[in-house]
């Protein structure tokens, strides 16, 4: 079996230390590794604190796991490997999914026997059960941040603003605020459109951060973020912030207003040139009519009616799924032709 010793000590004066130095860890392990009839591939000793997995010696270690090049993991103590509670649990994963076993020679953790693999399931219980609470120790802290006002976004904060870490809050940066004013100014009180209001934007040269060019749902995102009138949005809660808003609560509302009335209105009316597409309903299935071009030669080959070059005819969902019973709707478009007299419908 191929061992990979690991020890560690967080200073230099306990690297001295005849209890905790390297060298004593390191000795121990090679007796532990003898007396198994083990081999010994590698060596790694870190002087470092045992808080955080940034230590050379420690990556070395995963490094090697994840290559495949040792069978077992050889540590004096389990405090060794880290400190960190989530560290050990993670490393404890890496292992299991790489087949490698662990021996921790202080506590006798030793997953190479049955009581070794069987205090393993257990940590891997209260590693599931760590990692629970951790996350719901998080989102609490989230909320509560929330509730008083503070930012739990990315660190860059929305557009218009800066993220200031020593304030923990967000800070108005002048250019881009003036871009988000003109956004909701044209949105709100111009009444144009996301789609339009992107093109306009890239068109004059006012991209956004990190580059690229504004994109129709990046502008809709904006129009909905609360936090340019001086909101904390979590979840689904609003909460008062703690930073300076940029626009007026009146314009706000006005294109929040906006926002609703356009959900209202089926989408494909926004771009049809057929003014009652999708509006106008069918008065025989009630179902939603759009328009359909005919042309004059199927009219003249099927129907044996000359018209102009091409025919607006609407269409219900009913005749366009061809469903039986099929719409009477069809047959009266059909011999009347009564729509071909109205322009754009």
């Amino acid at each position: 079996m191929q061992c990979f010793v690991y020890s560690r000590v967080s200073t230099e004066e306990q690297a001295s230390d005849d209890h905790f130095s390297l060298a004593n860890q390191e000795q121990r392990a090679r007796d532990y590794a003898n007396a198994k009839g083990w081999r010994i591939s590698q060596v790694e000793k870190d002087v470092a604190s045992g808080k955080d997995a940034e230590r050379r010696g420690y990556k070395e270690l995963i490094s090697a796991i994840g290559k495949a090049s040792v069978d077992c993991v050889l540590v004096y103590r389990l405090d060794r490997l880290s400190r960190n509670v989530r560290d050990v649990y993670d490393f404890l994963d890496l292992i299991k999914e790489h087949g490698v076993a662990f021996v921790s020679m202080q506590e006798g953790f030793d997953t190479t026997t049955a009581m070794g693999r069987a205090m393993l399931g257990m940590a891997a219980v209260f590693a599931q059960l760590t990692r629970e609470m951790i996350a719901e120790n998080v989102r609490d802290g989230l909320m509560r941040r929330a509730q008083a006002g503070l930012y739990n976004g990315n660190q860059c904060g929305p557009y218009g603003y800066r993220y200031d870490k020593a304030a923990n809050s967000l800070v108005v940066v002048p250019n881009a605020a003036d871009r988000v004013r003109e956004i909701f100014h044209l949105y709100a009180e111009r009444k144009w459109g996301a789609n339009r209001i992107a093109s306009y934007l890239n068109e004059a040269g006012h991209l956004p951060r990190g580059g690229g060019q504004w994109s129709t749902p990046q502008i809709r995102a904006l129009l909905r973020n609360p936090a340019y009138v001086g909101k904390i949005r979590w979840h689904d809660q609003v909460y008062e912030g703690n930073h300076e808003p940029i626009i007026s609560p009146e314009l706000w509302d006005a294109a929040q207003s906006l926002i609703g009335q356009r959900k209202r209105i089926p989408s494909r009316t926004h771009s049809s040139e057929h003014l009652l597409s999708g509006l106008a309903e069918c008065g025989d299935c009630a179902k939603r009519l759009t328009a359909h071009k005919v042309s004059a030669s199927y009219c003249l080959r099927v129907e044996r009616v000359e018209l102009p070059p091409f025919v607006v005819r609407p269409r219900c969902a009913v005749t366009i799924s061809r469903q039986e019973p099929s719409c009477r709707m069809a047959k009266f478009v059909n011999k009347t032709w009564a729509w071909q007299c109205v322009p754009g419908i």
